[in-house]
């Protein structure tokens, strides 16, 4: 009870175990087309269907309509510090690729 009374940060864990893992989620791991295998391997396990093959047969395609763009959003870097479990661009304090200021 001690130990967690005195723990002030999450952020020292969370970089080690960024560091462990860096080879599974450096952005060179994997080709892009070997990751997009990989995670659909990883989602059949989970019983969890393709996208398109859900909406296909759970989702009225007929209700999907394209509207105006309302949110533009340019991701400069993949930097952060944070490393969240759901960021669709996978940064973290670890992830030091710029886009340059060409």
């Amino acid at each position: 009870k001690d130990a967690i009374a005195e723990r002030t940060s999450l952020i020292p864990d969370a970089l080690l175990d960024l560091e462990e893992s860096s080879a599974i989620l450096a952005a060179d791991a994997m080709k892009p087309s070997e990751e997009c295998d990989h995670r659909a391997a990883a989602l059949a396990k989970l019983g969890a269907p393709p996208f398109r093959k859900f909406i296909k047969e759970r989702g009225n395609i007929s209700d999907f309509e394209r509207g105006p763009c309302k949110v533009l959003q340019l991701n400069v870097g993949l930097y952060c510090n944070q490393a969240c479990n759901h960021c669709h661009v996978e940064s973290s304090p670890l992830r030091k690729e710029m886009m340059s200021e060409e």
